[in-house]
Parts: C-alpha cells; structure tokens; sequence
C-alpha cells in the first residue's frame, strides 16, 4: 500500500512563512535565468534555491499539479499518474494531464531514476521523500539543489513547496479561492448540513471496510463546508482500522454515505461487496436514498480541490432530509 498521502489534502494550517536572504551554501552551484538565489528552510537545513527556477524536477508523485497550480510546469515528473488513461481513472482534471504531457518521466516512487533526472539538467529538486532511501536523497542532492520537505501534511506540503518555488502569493490566493467557495456551498445548504452527519467509505479485499477519516482529501472537503461526521469517523485521523461486514451498525448514525468512484461514478471492484452487502443496503441513510459515489476523492492539491467542492455542492443538492 502506498503512504497515507495518496489520498489525502488537509485544509488545517496557515500560510505565514518566513521568507529568508540569500546566504553560502554546499549546494550544487545552479541558479535561475537572473542568477539570483535565495535561502530555504529544507528537511536538510538551508539551502540556496534560484529566485526564478525554471528547470524543476518533482521527485513526488503528488508535487507535479501543485507546481501546475503554482505556474510551473515541471520539466521531470514520476510516470503511470497523469498519462491520460491514468488519470482519467482518478478522475483527474484534464488540465493537469495536459500541462504535463511533455515532462519527462523519471520513474516511479520506488524506482527513481536518478540517471534520467541529471540528464534534464535540473536547477531545482523538490521531493518529500516518500519512497526514497538516505543514498537516493544524497544522489539527488548531488544533481541539484535539493528542497526536500516534510510529506506529514498535504497542504502543509503545498505552502512549503510554494516558497520554495517563491511562489507564496500564487498559493494564498489559491487558498482565497478555495475557502471562499467553500464558504458560499456552506451557506447554500446550511439547513442539510446541520441536520446530517457524513461519512465515507471503502471496502477491502479482506470483506472488511474502512470509514475515511477527516484528513483525507474527502475528509477535509466536508470539513471545509462545515459537515459533521459520523461517530465511526476520525476526524483527525486519515483511514480508520478494517471493520467486519458484523460492525454495518456503526453506520447507523449516518445520514449521508459516500463511497470512492471512478470517473463515471462506478465503484471500485473491492468496494462492491460492501454495498451489496444486504446489512449495508438497509442502513438509514441507504434507504433514504442518501449514498453517493464521489469522484473527487484523489483531490489532493488545492487547484484540484476547488474543482472537486462542484462535486460536494452537487452532493449536497441531492441530499434526502
């Protein structure tokens, strides 16, 4: 199973970030089109990163549509992702597929392809690690200057990424934007969000399922427009423990289900189970009409995420009271 950041983007944290002067540094002497450098914070210490990069490779599967999102169009990025038959299976928006179409692929997260990354000439890598060992990060460190960041908190990742890349402004409105429309959908359905609880769910190859927790990508979207949740629901988790098809019962507070669809709003094929399980069928929120599949639940950079709340609205629109 891939790291708990496949599914996720969490809307918890601010934006203040210091932004630090240029000083000496071991890094690899690269710099932007200007020269000119500037000094960041990094997992390593600080480090000189160009003020204007304009060779970024995205050693992370999740960083190449924050750049996209930020103006920057990465000119390395893993594959298997955002080709247009893999993403179009996470429903991911067409315009990240488009803008990134022409990056060169350098693998995948366990699988890098170091050699691959020197050839592009890089004067900026960006990675949280998720994948890499102690030996891989120093390689890439030797390639080019390396920003390598904390992968604990999504969006959290994004604001850190966004200074790096001296894209801060570019960030904050985006975040503007995000909690502005979330703002507007909360007031539209006040009345149906203060009468239910939510809660999203998954089914295991093991006959077992799983409540999303409330710093999943879904998790944080109902967050966002103030949704509350089901007892089975974490809120400061990411995915509860396995629960057997004889704990259904926990579901009977809810008064929306939602579970992860494909992007024609098929469920995945380990999820079936679950919600032709007759005990499943005949929860409340089931037979008053109030399950949905939800597409949107990769959505884990903020750009996606202001798409992805059409979706909650739209939910929220057909909600049964």
């Amino acid at each position: 199973m891939l790291p708990k950041r496949i599914t996720s983007l969490i809307f918890a944290v601010g934006l203040a970030c210091p932004l630090l002067v240029a000083c000496g540094s071991d890094t690899p002497d690269t710099t932007g089109e200007n020269g000119e450098l500037r000094t960041v914070n990094t997992l390593r210490g600080e480090i000189d990163v160009p003020v204007d990069p304009q060779n970024v490779v995205a050693v992370d599967w999740q960083l190449p549509p924050v750049l996209v999102d930020l103006g920057i169009t990465p000119v390395g990025i893993y594959g298997g992702y955002y080709e247009e038959d893999a993403a179009a299976a996470r429903a991911v928006p067409h315009r990240y597929v488009e803008e990134l179409a022409d990056a060169t692929r350098i693998g995948n997260w366990d699988a890098v392809d170091v050699e691959k990354i020197s050839t592009l000439e890089p004067d900026l890598i960006v990675t949280t690690g998720v994948g890499l060992d102690d030996a891989q990060i120093d390689k890439l460190a030797d390639i080019a200057p390396l920003a390598h960041f904390s992968s604990d908190d999504d969006m959290e990742s994004q604001r850190q990424l966004a200074d790096i890349v001296n894209r801060s402004e570019e960030f904050s409105d985006l975040r503007d934007d995000f909690d502005g429309k979330a703002a507007e959908i909360a007031e539209r359905h006040r009345r149906v969000l203060a009468d239910s609880r939510w809660v999203s769910v998954s089914g295991s190859q093991e006959n077992t399922w799983f409540a999303e927790g409330g710093q999943t990508a879904t998790g944080s979207l109902l967050n966002a427009v103030g949704a509350g949740f089901s007892d089975v629901v974490d809120p400061e988790g990411w995915w509860g423990d396995p629960l057997s098809m004889e704990n259904l019962e926990n579901l009977g507070d809810a008064t929306v289900i939602l579970y992860p669809a494909d992007s024609i709003g098929d469920a995945a094929e380990n999820t079936r189970p679950l919600l032709d399980n007759s005990r499943f069928r005949s929860l409340p929120a089931v037979t008053k009409g109030n399950l949905f599949g939800f597409t949107q639940g990769g959505a884990s950079n903020i750009g996606w995420a202001i798409d992805a709340l059409d979706e909650i609205d739209d939910i929220l629109s057909r909600v049964n009271t």
